[in-house]
């Protein structure tokens, strides 16, 4: 079966007490393209310029294909356009001359970030003030204005809800920073193409 590296990120709240916030405008980029370190990537500011949009939850494939880096893998034979995760299955496939990055790295095998701003109304002062994430796969370090919440050691299984105390690091009142860096749960090996028609339907 044809293997493509899904991450998914559902994080999209935010509760004090029995308040909630949403968070939206979220963008997402290959860690390989980045030269700075996590506590910068996570200050409010740190440019973006480059990095793609997202709308959580998503997929990193999903959010490239909305902004038309991919084609949408579920039409046809577009999965042929699509780098794998595998550099052996690439290479024999010639699925490399599609990667995306200027580096030439599989865009697979890097984790990405997903980072977000968001401002916390005055009233959160004094106030706990709580992360949820929804379901990530499959671990992730999280950061909030340039300092470490939780890391993959914290933060790992299939779609697990997590609950992040973040009022030490959130600044009520002002503009806050979120950063995630996603981290898949590593190869699965090379694909089986023996069938590829059924391995392309299988996948999506």
């Amino acid at each position: 079966m044809r293997k493509l590296f899904f991450i998914l990120l559902i994080c999209n709240m935010l509760f004090v007490n029995a308040q909630s916030l949403e968070l939206e405008n979220w963008k997402i980029i290959n860690s390989s393209e980045l030269n700075a370190g996590a506590a910068e990537v996570s200050q409010l500011s740190y440019p973006t310029a480059g990095w793609y949009q997202a709308t959580v939850p998503t997929t990193v494939l999903n959010a490239l294909v909305k902004e038309n880096v991919y084609p949408d893998p579920r039409i046809g034979l577009n999965n042929y356009l699509i780098p794998d995760v595998s550099d052996e299955f690439n290479a024999r496939m010639d699925l490399s001359k599609y990667n995306y990055l200027k580096s030439g790295r599989n865009p697979w095998q890097d984790p990405y970030w997903y980072r977000t701003e968001v401002v916390l109304p005055k009233s959160y002062k004094g106030k706990k003030v709580w992360l949820t994430l929804n379901g990530i796969n499959y671990r992730a370090d999280v950061w909030v204005n340039g300092r470490q919440v939780a890391d993959k050691k914290d933060i790992v299984g299939m779609f697990r809800r997590f609950k992040l105390d973040i009022t030490g690091y959130a600044r009520a009142g002002a503009n806050n920073c979120i950063a995630i860096k996603n981290l898949s749960g590593g190869s699965s090996g090379r694909p089986d193409s023996r069938h590829p028609v059924e391995s392309i339907r299988s996948c999506t």
